[in-house]
C-alpha cells in the first residue's frame, strides 16, 4: 500500500492490489481457528475491580 500526502497535510492511502473480500474472510478464519478461546472481554472487565 502507497501513501501520498495532500497540500492540507492529510495521509491519502493509495491501495496497490484489488481488495479480494474471499481471500480476506478466508484469512480471517484461517486466524480465528488458531486464537486461544478465553473468557469473554466485557465478562472480564465485570469482574476486575476497576474503580
Amino acid at each position: 500500500m502507497d501513501a501520498e500526502v495532500t497540500s492540507t497535510r492529510e495521509i491519502r492511502l493509495v491501495p496497490t492490489q484489488v481488495f479480494d473480500k474471499l481471500q480476506f474472510l478466508g484469512r480471517v478464519r484461517e486466524l480465528r481457528a488458531r486464537m486461544p478461546m478465553t473468557r469473554p472481554v466485557v465478562e472480564t472487565m465485570r469482574q476486575e475491580d476497576r474503580y
